[in-house]
């Protein structure tokens, strides 16, 4: 396939050129997700992913927020928090469509997660202390709601308090955290969250060549952690791009491997327990990274790779079990 279309109406299809990498790439990628979700058994009571946006907040007139504001629908009642004061409860996406972009691209990659909604931000212009503040609530309000996975495509250039403990509790509960490495190119280092190498996917970016060495969008890689990047723009004409696309699609990606394991028949040997690990998570998108520098570029399908012959689903099968038995 060669796009998705989700429950929201969202996706499309993506146009591939030889002259444009990033779509080829892209397109690539759309494939595999519509591999994997050939997989799912619907009506058998496995729930979705969960999957927690902390962003500006989604736009008013988007699918979800029509959902959130429907009250025949309970199941999105308590789908969107608003941590900007005196707003409202009412989703807004304060005219920057930041949030409204991540939250379609997580949908791309995975058209069936539960989404949930938390605006932190109130303006592109952030005020660190207010904003970190912010940004720590609404980690602990994705706690509450139980979710699987926080996708945090924004990033501050200094640690803060607050925000290391609810990461740090996040972390705790299980949750896998993904944030991006910079709002600011290669001028400042790694953002904080994303520093926190030891309780976040820190994810650069990549291009369609699957490169990232010398991306302006990308500070300078650790030495000490592994530097997970995805693509960071899905047309070569786009003149947006960066580390913010990336975060939320690897986040949605990653949501969209643990659906597909979820969904196998539990006699097939993927440990889905130690899959949904940060431990174990790292050990997959390893597996299907090419290196470049001290990036590992993280290329969705290397999910299908050396099983030539064999349907979609039993490929992906054996590299996940071949990924988590690998030591790390």
């Amino acid at each position: 396939m060669t796009g998705t279309q989700s429950r929201f109406g969202l996706g499309g299809p993506s146009v591939q050129s030889a002259s444009n990498p990033s779509a080829v790439w892209i397109g690539k990628a759309d494939n595999v997700v519509g591999d994997m979700a050939s997989g799912r058994k619907p009506g058998r009571g496995i729930p979705n992913v969960k999957v927690a946006i902390l962003d500006t907040g989604v736009s008013p007139h988007h699918p979800f927020t029509k959902k959130v504001q429907d009250p025949r629908d309970r199941r999105y009642k308590d789908r969107y928090k608003d941590f900007v004061p005196k707003t409202g409860e009412q989703p807004d996406d304060n005219n920057t469509s930041h949030g409204t972009r991540a939250l379609d691209l997580v949908l791309r990659m995975y058209e069936d997660a539960d989404v949930y909604v938390a605006r932190v931000f109130e303006t592109d212009l952030s005020k660190p202390e207010r904003d970190a503040y912010r940004m720590g609530e609404a980690i602990r309000w994705a706690i509450w709601s139980r979710v699987d996975i926080i996708t945090i495509s924004a990033g501050f250039t200094e640690s803060h308090r607050i925000l290391r403990e609810a990461i740090t509790a996040a972390n705790a509960a299980g949750i896998l955290i993904f944030a991006a490495a910079a709002n600011w190119g290669n001028v400042n280092g790694i953002a904080h969250p994303a520093a926190m190498s030891d309780d976040v996917f820190c994810i650069f970016a990549s291009d369609g060549l699957n490169k990232a060495t010398a991306l302006r969008y990308n500070p300078k890689p650790k030495k000490d952690a592994p530097n997970f990047a995805f693509l960071g723009k899905l047309d070569e004409s786009d003149p947006n791009g960066g580390t913010s696309i990336a975060t939320a699609l690897a986040a949605g990606f990653v949501a969209r491997i643990i659906d597909f394991s979820r969904h196998l028949d539990s006699s097939r040997g993927v440990d889905v327990q130690l899959l949904c690990t940060r431990a174990g998570m790292r050990k997959v998108l390893k597996e299907i990274s090419e290196s470049n520098g001290r990036f590992y570029c993280i290329t969705p399908w290397k999910l299908l790779e050396n099983a030539q012959g064999y349907p979609p689903i039993p490929r992906i099968h054996r590299v996940l079990i071949r990924a988590l038995e690998r030591a790390d």
